[in-house]
């Protein structure tokens, strides 16, 4: 931008104008966006300066407004708590190459195979979190669909330990983290 640092910014996006900018570098401003229907619109910056001057920043650069992005659904709705597995996101108004997908505080980037969204489940401990989905790297939705981490089970004791060959014996298992539920 090259712009003087004792100038105060305006944005005007699209047809909005009067949105107040703040300088973050001396090549760099930010705004906070305003509420716009989907459509590439252009963005222009407007500063003023110590004498007063106002000067439009022309820019031949566009800004895209998507519709809202939501999740409807994950598959599957649990995984083990040492993570990896892959989980399809299903929703609404996907788009772009910067997805990234939250189980609960845990940010992991996503990747588009045959048309669907999937995501690593990353590690964590047992129990639920919510999943949401960032198309931006920073705006995540806001769908509180639930994901839940499963211990592993483990069989530690068959009873009993022998049953006639004719079968309809009852047998026990006995071990921990059998049901799907948090610890």
């Amino acid at each position: 931008l090259a712009l003087r640092n004792d100038a105060s910014l305006m944005f005007k996006v699209g047809t909005i104008s009067g949105i107040i900018g703040r300088w973050v570098l001396a090549t760099e401003a930010s705004c906070v966006s305003p509420a716009h229907a989907a459509a590439e619109v252009p963005i222009n910056v407007f500063h003023h300066n110590s004498g007063s001057e106002i000067k439009l920043i022309d820019s031949s650069l566009t800004y895209a407004y998507k519709n809202e992005v939501t999740v409807t659904s994950i598959w599957p709705p649990s995984a083990f708590v040492s993570g990896g597995a892959k989980v399809a996101f299903h929703g609404d108004n996907f788009y772009g190459y910067d997805i990234t997908c939250a189980f609960g505080s845990h940010a992991v980037a996503a990747f588009v195979s045959s048309g669907q969204t999937l995501c690593a489940a990353p590690v964590s401990r047992s129990g639920f979190s919510v999943v949401e989905i960032s198309m931006n790297m920073h705006d995540f939705t806001a769908s509180d669909v639930q994901f839940q981490h499963v211990a592993k089970p483990k069989i530690t004791q068959v009873a009993p330990f022998a049953v006639p060959s004719v079968g309809e014996s009852l047998v026990f298992i006995t071990g921990r983290s059998l049901m799907f539920e948090a610890d």
